[in-house]
């Protein structure tokens, strides 16, 4: 009697440290979807409200328009701009918490964006620019006004040549901010993708978004400048030692900056500016042919090794 007492004893125990154990995990899943919310709702907040912004009164050279753009995500992607503005106007839309982090992933929908701008004082000297830093992106459809009130569109994206683009200096997408008068000015930026949808939204004055292109410009250009001496240096190995290594060497660093260039959109910008075969197989060939330079110097470095190994 007093052995099955123990036993239930220690059931009981074991019953109760099982329990605890349960609680401490449901403690910590509940913590996690508390964090998780958080971090979404700093991304996306649910505040029905778009702030105007007075563009007079900003004095940072790029500035980030938190809490100021509204977002409608259209599933069937066939709404119009009209149906658009009334679902912003019945508020039926999200406020992005920080549009430099604006990401959707892979998704079929089109994203429509929206923000207020206003100049009063009136300032028609300074000219403001919203460029978006995904390079990436099938099409970017932006809406303004014009001086007579009708609605206006600019196209762009990699369905669209280059040359056709509102800002052609930069690999970016980016759109002047036409602002006629001390009105509130409304802005409207449509987006659809076959790949990754990213939406990084910075705002710009004019003259300090050239400038901070321009430097970012160079630091490419330095880059893509070393990787071409490096492969000229190879190759000029080559040709003094017919050694086939450095071939593979050349073929392989000309490829990455090429693969580079890509991603970054400078190969649409010098190369494929009026050509869209071209720019939407780009990535693709360049994935291939990497893969195969890969492989070749792989191969090659490993035939040496084995040739020195049998020499020794």
């Amino acid at each position: 009697m007093f052995i099955l007492e123990k036993i239930l004893n220690k059931f009981c125990f074991l019953i109760k440290l099982h329990y605890f154990w349960l609680v401490k995990i449901m403690v910590r899943i509940l913590f996690l979807c508390w964090i998780t919310s958080l971090f979404h709702f700093h991304l996306f907040s649910q505040k029905k409200e778009l702030s105007v912004i007075d563009v007079s009164k900003i004095n940072e050279k790029k500035y980030l328009l938190k809490d100021k753009i509204g977002f409608i995500e259209d599933k069937t992607a066939k709404l119009s701009l009209n149906e658009v503005i009334s679902a912003f106007d019945a508020q039926n839309f999200t406020l992005i918490k920080d549009p430099s982090q604006v990401h959707f992933g892979r998704t079929q929908s089109a994203i429509w964006f929206c923000f207020k701008l206003q100049n009063k004082p009136f300032d028609e000297i300074k000219k403001w620019i919203i460029k978006n830093e995904h390079p990436s992106l099938d099409y970017i459809d932006f809406y303004y006004r014009d001086k007579s009130g009708h609605w206006k569109t600019i196209h762009s994206g990699d369905k669209k040549l280059f040359i056709e683009r509102d800002i052609k200096s930069t690999r970016l997408f980016a759109f002047n901010l036409p602002l006629y008068s001390e009105q509130i000015h409304t802005f409207y930026m449509r987006i659809k993708s076959d790949g990754i949808v990213m939406n990084p939204m910075i705002f710009y004055e004019s003259q300090d978004y050239y400038v901070s292109s321009t430097y970012e410009e160079m630091l490419f250009g330095a880059y893509f400048g070393i990787m071409l001496m490096l492969s000229m240096y190879n190759l000029f190995l080559y040709f003094v030692l017919r050694s086939k290594l450095y071939l593979s060497y050349v073929s392989y660093m000309f490829l990455s900056a090429l693969f580079s260039a890509s991603i970054t959109g400078h190969t649409f910008q010098y190369l494929f500016y009026n050509s869209l075969f071209l720019t939407e197989n780009e990535t693709k060939y360049e994935i291939y042919t990497q893969i195969i330079t890969v492989c070749a110097v792989t191969l090659y470095l490993s035939c040496c090794i084995l040739f020195v190994y049998i020499q020794l």
